[in-house]
């Protein structure tokens, strides 16, 4: 098991609002990392858990017009088996919980600007080591 978890606190003043400190842009206050992995020959199994906490974007003149980007969170299984030494199977899915990648919001989280999705990925094959 792996975990990694990193806390920033950040104040920067922008051009557009001189004398107000606010957070630094695209610096998440929270970030999480876990990676769970099992391994015995011949597998390797390994489930990876990010988190990103609620982020600045961008600064405007107004605060109510200031864009944030949501938390969000993304969870991917990886299935190894060494056939040998040269050639191993692998299986991967990613976007596990099939949600949202992104989705931003301008003054306050009712008035979502951006909603980005990505379905879960599959990928399987064979690798090759010569």
């Amino acid at each position: 098991m792996n975990l990694n978890y990193v806390h920033t606190t950040s104040e920067t003043e922008y051009p557009d609002r001189p004398g107000e400190l606010l957070k630094v842009a695209d610096t998440p206050e929270t970030e999480v990392k876990i990676s769970l992995t099992w391994e015995r020959d011949p597998w390797f199994v390994q489930m990876r858990y990010e988190y990103e906490g609620e982020s600045l974007d961008s600064v405007s003149e107004l605060p109510d017009e200031d864009s944030f980007e949501f938390a969000k969170g993304e969870i991917e299984l990886s299935i190894n088996y060494e056939w040998n030494e040269n050639i191993r199977i692998f299986a991967e899915v990613e976007n596990l919980l099939n949600e949202p990648q992104a989705s931003e919001f301008e003054g306050d989280a009712s008035r979502i600007t951006q909603y980005r999705w990505a379905p879960r990925e599959f990928k399987f094959g064979l690798k090759f080591e010569l």
